[in-house]
């Protein structure tokens, strides 16, 4: 059993390796190539052709292109009909190509969409949000391939995702590019009118204090009742008591409900400061919903062929309507492969990606999807990494959140599964 999950989780980590690569490649792509529906038509593209070569070059050809041939046959003495064992197989056949359409269309909304993101915001605000795909998981895969994750699995997938979370704000506290340059100027005016307010404030209460002490001390003295002012003492005494056991008892709340506050409101500020990052935390959740369905096609595609039938024809559900959209609207889109430098990394790109698909379905032969998924999304630890090496992105602030993401994967890896 030990045996089994290491292996699923060195296929899974491995993963996370290509998916890393991946990430980076994909932001350095925006640079030459603006229209993100461009570069994921022509890398699915030469995923494709990838796909062929290796099939026809390893004889699977005939398991997803040739005509199968009956098993045997039989004839019916009274009918002359024949009897073929293979309608099990076309049956499974056709289950295979729904799922492997289904994840197809997901895919392609889901990988057009991250594309976008990454062309709008740095890495290291882009990648942390996609380690939300696991927390997706918990409730898909309990519904889809019903699947029931132990308690220590449970709270690894939430550490992981809570140091996604703390390495995001971090993120959004350092800022990125021009508009965190913009967010730093309006930030740094903020607090100087701040200050500025302060001083007055603070000023004014001085003032006003004397004021009320002066007015008090001669009252004290021009007053012929002096029980009276007693017991307005008194009672200003009171209703001071009163209203600090009111802030002792509410006080640990209040605490509380602010410090949750300006937690999702910082959050929410980065959110909208950057665009990405929102569309990233959506893409979180369309991958978390085909990776149940890339199961369901693993599983179904060992009565028609294998696994690998059922990356090529989703490769090709793919490749097919974004290359036509592509080629319709902006057929000189694909003279981009003509520059060596954008095809070599364009092909880079669908290797990765081919990879990643292999090795993660590799993985959930031993391991459960949202554990599985939990140490795919680590690659987003290479792709912070990679922000800062390759785009020179500040992580400084970050790394501590990063070590929070490695302990939940270590809780994942020594969870029991049922």
């Amino acid at each position: 059993m030990l045996h089994a999950q290491l292996i699923g989780y060195g296929w899974a980590f491995s993963a996370a390796i290509g998916n890393g690569i991946q990430d980076n490649l994909r932001k350095y792509a925006t640079k030459s190539i603006k229209n993100p529906l461009h570069v994921v038509a022509m890398m699915e593209m030469l995923n494709c052709v990838t796909l062929f070569l290796f099939v026809f070059c390893t004889g699977q050809g005939e398991l997803i292109f040739g005509k199968r041939k009956p098993l045997f046959r039989q004839k019916n003495e009274s009918s002359r009909s024949y009897s073929y064992e293979n309608d099990d197989d076309q049956i499974a056949r056709t289950h295979l190509i729904v799922l492997a359409s289904i994840s197809a269309l997901i895919k392609c909304v889901g990988s057009v969409a991250f594309q976008r993101a990454l062309q709008l915001t740095p890495i290291s605000l882009c990648a942390p949000y996609m380690a939300f795909t696991p927390l997706w998981l918990l409730g898909l895969s309990f519904f889809i391939v019903h699947e029931i994750p132990s308690a220590r699995g449970v709270f690894g997938v939430v550490v992981m995702t809570g140091g996604a979370y703390g390495l995001n704000s971090a993120a959004a506290g350092s800022g990125g590019g021009a508009a965190a340059g913009a967010t730093t100027t309006a930030s740094g005016a903020s607090t100087l009118a701040e200050l500025e307010v302060g001083i007055d404030e603070r000023k004014y209460h001085r003032e006003g204090g004397a004021k009320s002490r002066s007015s008090g001390f001669s009252g004290n003295r021009s007053g012929s009742d002096g029980s009276m002012l007693m017991v307005e003492n008194s009672t200003n005494s009171g209703a001071g008591n009163d209203a600090g056991n009111i802030v002792k008892k509410d006080g640990v709340v209040r605490t509380i409900r602010r410090a949750v506050r300006e937690s999702l409101g910082k959050q929410a500020s980065a959110l909208r400061k950057q665009p990405g990052s929102l569309i990233a935390f959506g893409v979180a959740g369309l991958w978390g919903l085909t990776s149940d369905i890339d199961k369901l096609g693993k599983n179904a595609s060992a009565h028609a062929g294998g696994f690998i039938v059922y990356v090529t024809l989703q490769r090709i559900f793919m490749a097919a309507p974004l290359g036509m959209i592509t080629a319709a609207l902006n057929p000189e889109a694909f003279g981009y492969l003509k520059n060596p430098k954008t095809l070599s990394i364009i092909f880079g790109m669908g290797l990765c990606e081919l990879y990643t698909v292999v090795a993660y379905l590799h993985s959930l032969e031993h391991l459960f999807t949202s554990y599985a998924v939990a140490a795919k999304r680590s690659g987003i630890l290479l792709s912070v990494l990679g922000g800062a090496i390759m785009f020179k992105e500040p992580i400084g602030d970050r790394l501590p959140y990063v070590f929070v993401i490695i302990i939940g994967m270590m809780c994942i890896i020594l969870a029991d599964e049922y």
